[in-house]
């Protein structure tokens, strides 16, 4: 499990995080200001003078050493259909990469190689008839086939698109082409994926979890489903919780139940089994 720190002037926000992090709670002014913070990292702005000036400069921590923003990678998967903008296979495109890691594999070499063949035949059948001039491909490689290619997504062998998707499948999909990049790429890097949904449900957190490299911030209003407390970090009016520091929540909730094991059982019913009420301590801590 990593600790992960965010500063940008005298604000700050730590979490630890092993796979995923679950981004809950009804503070919803204090959220904003830690994904403005995180995003402000992920899009890597140029500091402002305004910034300057006040010496809020965003920095990230991970494990307590300064990480150089240019050894951090971020993927995003939004609430508001950008999926579909993927398609255009734009740099930053999922898809894009995704195309690229198939063509990478080892199956396509001898076809690739061919085509590479073919494109030298007509450069010279051109230079032979522009005898002025040169004519000559750029190199082609996976990188410049995945260019050429139309992506459309295919539902009972019909072409689709992302406004056929249901809920989940419109994260699913997205979390499977994450996942076969995964696959084929060794990072060598930190790498971030930052996700916003309403409702995390069984199927999704089941797929969050399959994961080895990348880990994921997930921003949700609800959950369908059985999840690790340690994944959650809580922001309530008066306390923002991180349930994996075991300190924090000890703090927190030893006045009333004083063995750990007890404080952690009474959180799990809180968030899994629907058994909060205005009398559990928990209800009183988040309020």
């Amino acid at each position: 499990m990593n600790s992960v720190k965010l500063v940008k002037g005298n604000k700050q926000y730590k979490f630890a995080i092993d796979q995923c992090k679950l981004i809950m709670g009804n503070d919803y002014i204090s959220k904003f200001s830690f994904l403005q913070m995180l995003y402000q990292h992920a899009m890597n702005l140029t500091i402002s003078e305004y910034e300057e000036e006040r010496q809020e400069e965003i920095q990230m921590y991970v494990d307590e050493s300064i990480v150089d923003r240019r050894k951090v990678r971020y993927f995003k998967i939004g609430d508001t259909f950008e999926f579909q903008e993927d398609f255009k296979l734009t740099t930053k495109s999922l898809l894009l990469q995704y195309s690229e890691c198939l063509l990478n594999q080892s199956l396509h070499n001898e076809t690739i190689s061919t085509i590479r063949y073919l494109f030298q035949s007509l450069s010279d059948s051109l230079n032979i008839q522009a005898e002025m001039f040169h004519f000559r491909f750029h190199e082609i490689d996976a990188k410049q086939l995945s260019k050429l290619l139309n992506v459309s997504i295919v539902q009972d062998e019909l072409e689709s698109n992302v406004m056929n998707l249901s809920y989940e499948n419109y994260y699913t999909l997205q979390l499977a082409v994450l996942y076969a990049i995964e696959q084929e790429k060794v990072f060598q890097t930190e790498v971030y994926c930052i996700v916003k949904m309403d409702v995390l449900t069984p199927k999704i957190y089941h797929q969050l979890k399959k994961f080895k490299q990348i880990k994921f911030i997930v921003i949700l209003n609800r959950h369908e489903c059985k999840i690790d407390v340690k994944d959650i970090y809580y922001f309530s009016y008066g306390n923002i919780l991180d349930f994996a520091n075991e300190n924090q929540i000890y703090d927190l909730f030893s006045y009333k139940l004083f063995r750990m094991e007890d404080i952690m059982n009474r959180i799990d019913q809180y968030f899994n089994d629907g058994s909060g009420t205005g009398n559990n301590i928990v209800d009183l801590i988040m309020k």
